[in-house]
């Protein structure tokens, strides 16, 4: 069954944590779907994990933008008044109610609170409270290098993130970001997070592109194209056998983003991910005879379609 625009796999795709960009399992989809079952719910857990780990690294990313496009209109000493065509630029990034201000007592570091709020679809799809530390070091991102890095922590107990159901980041693994070679390096490691009370520790390495005619500003990157590559491991919040977190993997291969024709910062558009279950303790090999699935996305035209493939078996839809 093919997804027949992408505006319309924008519109029905879940806004929750876990399910955003997910595959769908439900019975519409039963006879065709039931060879590669087991890996769409491989798929799904692995995907949603992934995403919940790398929001700290989204949050810097967004503040980047914000910077930047205040340093293109002369503004950066008041980022709550940039504006592009007439709209606010930190509330659609962040949202109406989120606060952002530079910690008077240490120069070029960020503070971000949420107040149950984010910002506007296409660049975002999720409601946050808490705060969040950024350390720039006094640089621009795309300015930054190896040795000149942003960090990013919390500074409030949680990131509770909810869009549908709730995730709640509990420690952003040390996440850094550095430019090097124009692509931006994103790294965490063992990133806390939990849901329906069961905990997870993730790490990851990534790294992410785009065309930067005008640097990172907002104006010049509202309807560009992200190309993200990189995997991330660790144990999850999801459940295979009821009783403990799977250990889990997952990597994207050219992956490729586009917000403004998706609708969604997190629906993906192209490339190739590989999830998997990496522990034997921690599902039954009756019910899941493949520990790994792979799913190939494509766009021909303005149709969106994907492959599964999952244990020797291929279906497209």
């Amino acid at each position: 069954m093919k997804r027949n625009k992408l505006i319309w796999m924008a519109a029905v795709a879940a806004v929750a944590l876990g399910q955003t960009s997910c595959l769908n399992s439900d019975s519409d989809f039963h006879d065709e779907a039931a060879p590669v079952r087991p890996g769409i719910y491989i798929y799904n857990a692995a995907h949603s994990q992934n995403e919940a780990a790398m929001q700290p690294a989204d949050v810097a990313l967004r503040l980047a933008v914000l910077r930047a496009e205040a340093e293109k209109q002369g503004k950066t000493g008041d980022l709550n008044s940039v504006t592009v065509d007439g709209q606010n630029v930190k509330t659609l990034l962040f949202g109406m109610y989120t606060q952002i201000a530079e910690d008077e007592s240490e120069a070029g570091t960020y503070v971000i609170e949420y107040r149950n709020s984010g910002g506007q679809r296409p660049y975002d799809i999720y409601s946050r409270t808490g705060t969040v530390r950024v350390k720039t070091q006094g640089v621009a991102l795309e300015r930054t290098d190896a040795a000149k890095r942003w960090s990013v922590s919390l500074g409030s107990e949680k990131l509770a993130i909810t869009g549908g159901s709730s995730v709640a980041v509990l420690s952003t693994g040390e996440t850094e970001l550095y430019f090097e070679g124009g692509v931006c390096r994103i790294g965490f490691s063992n990133a806390l997070s939990e849901a329906d009370g069961r905990k997870a520790s993730w790490s990851g390495d990534f790294e992410l592109t785009t065309e930067m005619k005008e640097g990172l500003s907002f104006s010049g990157l509202k309807d560009a194209s992200f190309e993200l590559d990189g995997s991330a491991r660790g144990t999850s919040f999801w459940s295979f056998n009821g009783t403990t977190s799977a250990a889990m993997s997952y990597t994207v291969t050219d992956g490729k983003y586009q917000p403004s024709r998706t609708g969604s910062p997190s629906t993906i558009m192209g490339g190739t991910e590989l999830c998997g279950l990496t522990s034997p303790m921690d599902y039954n090999p009756a019910d899941y005879p493949s520990s790994e699935v792979k799913v190939v996305w494509t766009v021909s035209g303005n149709m969106l379609s994907y492959a599964v493939t999952y244990n020797g078996t291929t279906v497209n839809f």
